[in-house]
């Protein structure tokens, strides 16, 4: 499940300086990878042949800074975020300081569109959009560059972290562009973004939604209903991922303890929620 049992005869390397040694960690399931590298100045081709053909590439500056050469529609967002939609042509991209962190998130082309299906028809490279505050992104950030060196062959953690990959996967995409899909109905994507910031908060409601959005109730209500989810859905489908993230995260917690955590009231709301969602937390 790591970077030994992924092909990477597909990524190339024609310009590298010597003066760090590049590591690189990768976590490939069917859906999507996560590859975590720290290297020096380099220049990298990634050729979207199989088995990651048509893929979307996801990179997240942690360290240094980064370009992408090509292809040059790109999505871009500070700091440090560019999304390069499914497509054929090869992803150049140059690492430009002496020390560079950064992660990627390479998602199968139907994982992407089931997340972002409207992104190719409402959306231009072009739409600029606000910076976003890291302390967003960080605890998903974290799950990724962890999740990079996990080893483990049993067909059991296989398939839990393939669900852990799907949903963080899930919430960087939406956290980081979701907004671009609903160009036409940004409260939603604001509606989203607040939910996922506020989840453990007990006093959220759909009030406090609206008056984020500054829209009614009745509103923000149309809205959840126009994208086929509600305000509770959406906020036990959110903090059920919270809990599957946490769960890697911190597995010495207890089931109760994710619970309160994440902003359920009890383990059965909790149990609940990832019913609802098609998934399972195992028991310590």
């Amino acid at each position: 499940m790591n970077e030994r049992d992924a092909d990477i005869s597909n990524i190339v390397v024609p310009e590298i300086s010597d003066a760090l040694p590049m590591t690189l960690h990768m976590l490939a399931r069917r859906e999507a990878r996560f590859i975590h590298t720290v290297a020096p100045e380099m220049r990298t081709i990634w050729s979207r042949r199989r088995p990651v053909y048509n893929a979307a590439m996801l990179f997240l500056r942690m360290r240094g800074d980064y370009e992408i050469v090509t292809p040059r529609s790109c999505f871009v967002r500070e700091p440090g975020i560019t999304l390069v939609a499914p497509g054929a042509e090869p992803i150049e991209y140059r690492m430009t300081q002496p020390v560079n962190e950064v992660l990627q998130i390479v998602l199968n082309p139907r994982l992407f569109m089931d997340i972002l299906p409207d992104l190719p028809a409402n959306a231009a490279a072009s739409q600029a959009l606000p910076a976003l505050d890291g302390r967003v992104l960080n605890p998903l950030l974290e799950f990724v560059a962890i999740s990079c060196v996990i080893s483990n062959q049993q067909p059991r953690v296989a398939e839990d972290v393939g669900l852990g990959m799907y949903a963080t996967a899930r919430n960087v995409l939406l956290t980081t562009f979701g907004q671009l899909a609903h160009a036409e109905s940004s409260s939603y994507a604001q509606a989203v973004e607040y939910i996922s910031q506020h989840q453990t908060d007990p006093g959220l409601s759909l009030a406090r939604v609206a008056r984020y959005c500054n829209v009614a109730p009745r509103t923000i209500q149309q809205i959840f209903r126009d994208e086929g989810t509600s305000f509770t859905r959406l906020l036990q489908q959110t903090r059920a991922e919270a809990a599957l993230r946490l769960r890697w995260d911190q597995p010495h917690l207890t089931l109760p303890q994710i619970a309160e955590q994440c902003g359920f009231g009890s383990l059965s709301s909790l149990s609940r929620a990832l019913r609802a969602a098609g998934k399972t937390l195992a028991a310590s």
